[in-house]
């Protein structure tokens, strides 16, 4: 699940599941490049940007501390940044894309604020993103 803080009046709510939360907000934000502010966080560039980092492989490592410690029941892991466009996005989609080949579980991505995305101008709808 990815989420935006700045959305305070919709915030997603885990009832009945185990839920790791983690702040993007220390990852290199792409709103400060001009050619990718229109995407999202899907976007290669963005991704590529994030992947080899220190700080993305300590949260791979979180994330397996996490599933290994609640091996049953409903997981969510909840990441968000500010606006839920960049940073949560392209880091939910590796880690999507983590669990979906090294993890038995079967994983669900949700942008949960997705919807925020048409005022952008490709809002994921370009070839890259």
């Amino acid at each position: 699940m990815t989420s935006g803080a700045r959305w305070t009046g919709r915030q997603p709510s885990f009832p009945g599941v185990t839920v790791l939360q983690v702040d993007c907000r220390h990852f290199h934000d792409a709103e400060s490049d001009r050619s990718l502010r229109g995407c999202v966080g899907r976007h290669p560039s963005i991704m590529q940007g994030l992947a080899g980092t220190e700080a993305m492989q300590e949260l791979i490592n979180q994330v397996k501390d996490f599933l290994r410690t609640n091996p049953n029941g409903r997981l969510v892991i909840n990441l968000y940044c500010t606006s839920g466009r960049h940073r949560s996005v392209a880091v939910g989609t590796m880690i999507y894309h983590y669990l979906n080949t090294t993890d038995a579980r079967e994983p669900m991505l949700l942008h949960y604020h997705s919807p925020e995305w048409h005022d952008m101008s490709c809002g994921g709808h370009c070839s890259l993103c």
